[in-house]
């Protein structure tokens, strides 16, 4: 008697991502599991994006129960994603049960839930192990005119927000953080009597850890390939008025800061404050102030061999215009980059351009960009590949610039929930893979919000 062919025709019996799901990452594998072995037809399965195929290699199992499927080029985000399944059959010519499968990869992925809790002003961002992250916001007190230094730390692969915790008081808005060779999250900040507090992982050193400031944007960290910590801020100059700034490095494993010389700026410089601090791959740290007399300057400063602060190029600053922030930003080619905020004297416009230091010029980088209500440009870390990225408060949402030698493009920013209106603040870091997140609130509701590139 002859046995009855297999009529029956194979199925999707696991599949990755599932078929509708949104915000999947690109490191996502894209792999399904059949109900029994299958082929192949003339064609393989066909990956497409936006309703159009796009070049890939799929291959099967040994046992030819799975499949996995690779784009073989970048797929421009945002994307929607599908699998056509033609041609591919069970062992016995039996067509497989095609049914839908489609899913969604946006640009940026959402790291947790918007967050609720407290008035949010300004945050930052320091990137920790894997994909977690530690976001810092100044919280708004009901009726001192002051701050409170908040930590919120998201874990990885999890995606959910630890219980927050309250760190100190503050003066100002302004947050400096980043997390160190070990691991450890670094944040310095302007406390209520006025000087500039450092803290490693929310516990402040025991000795030589609060430092003299005289202005609420006067300091910034930074850290060597090495893991030595540097600590910018500005001094009082004395009777004579004005401000020097000061750094200190804090060696990898020590206790005690170690002073490097002043930077000593000219006796007509009124000010030192809105101070950047970048390092580039060899160490070298660079400076860059704002001098607040008349002349409304950016100065930028390398250490060098002498030590000694030298400057760095002529100072920034526009025919017409006075500069309002400055900040500095070295890539992994040693190239130095500034980002200076012009608003002209008479009209309440501003402009940003970017530019690269060459040789003792600094150079555009890319247009600039003009915008009536602009805040808080910054560039905030800096990228393997010769890459830099920079963010820019805008009305009502906020930039997000990829930074080259051979100039800048746009990213497009998260989108605002639903409820949101207006961004503000906005800042980002980078995680040990060498992908920006960027942490914002919504003007309207105070609720923080925390994104990842999706690369």
């Amino acid at each position: 008697m002859i046995p009855d062919p297999d009529i029956v025709a194979p199925e999707l019996s696991f599949r990755v991502p599932a078929d509708g799901e949104k915000n999947v990452s690109t490191r996502t594998a894209i792999r399904a599991v059949f109900s029994e072995p299958v082929k192949f037809g003339a064609t393989p399965p066909v990956l497409s994006a936006n309703g159009a195929p796009i070049p890939s290699n799929a291959s099967l199992s040994s046992d030819a129960t799975a499949m996995t499927i690779v784009p073989s080029e970048e797929v421009p985000l945002p994307a929607a994603m599908s699998v056509d399944f033609a041609g591919v059959t069970d062992l016995r010519g039996n067509a497989l049960i095609r049914p839908p499968w489609n899913w969604t990869v946006p640009l940026w992925l959402p790291v947790g839930a918007p967050l609720d809790s407290g008035t949010f002003k300004f945050p930052s961002i320091a990137a920790g192990p894997g994909e977690g992250a530690n976001v810092l916001s100044a919280n708004a007190r009901d009726a001192d005119g002051l701050y409170d230094l908040v930590l919120h730390r998201i874990g990885a692969p999890t995606s959910t927000w630890s219980p927050t915790r309250t760190l100190a008081v503050m003066q100002s808005m302004r947050v400096d953080t980043l997390v160190d060779n070990d691991g450890v999250l670094v944040t310095a900040f302007l406390s209520s009597d006025n000087k500039v507090r450092v803290l490693r992982n929310g516990e402040e050193w025991p000795e030589g850890s609060r430092f003299a400031s005289v202005s609420n944007a006067g300091f910034a960290l930074g850290l060597d390939p090495d893991g030595m910590l540097f600590l910018a801020y500005d001094m009082p100059r004395g009777d004579e008025g004005g401000t020097d700034v000061n750094v200190v490095t804090l060696p990898r494993g020590a206790q005690n800061w170690v002073p490097m010389r002043l930077v000593k700026t000219p006796p007509e410089e009124k000010s030192s404050h809105l101070l950047s601090l970048t390092l580039d791959k060899r160490g070298t740290p660079y400076v860059a102030y704002l001098d607040a007399s008349p002349s409304e300057l950016a100065h930028v400063r390398v250490w060098t061999t002498s030590e000694a602060w030298v400057p760095l190029g002529s100072p920034l600053n526009g025919e017409g215009e006075e500069v309002k922030h400055v900040s500095i930003a070295t890539d992994d080619a040693a190239n130095v980059f500034a980002l200076v905020n012009f608003a002209e004297r008479v009209l309440p416009r501003h402009r940003v351009q970017i530019l690269r230091l060459e040789g003792a010029k600094w150079i555009e980088c890319g247009p600039k960009i003009a915008q009536e209500d602009l805040d808080n440009p910054a560039f905030f870390a800096r990228m393997q590949n010769g890459h830099v990225f920079a963010s820019l408060g805008l009305d009502p949402n906020f930039e997000f610039l990829d930074v080259t030698r051979n100039g800048w493009t746009r990213i497009p920013p998260p989108t605002l929930a639903p409820e949101g209106k207006r961004v503000s603040g906005a800042m980002g870091g980078i995680d040990p893979q060498g992908v920006p997140f960027i942490a914002w609130t919504d003007f309207e509701s105070g609720r923080l919000q925390l994104g990842r590139l999706n690369r």
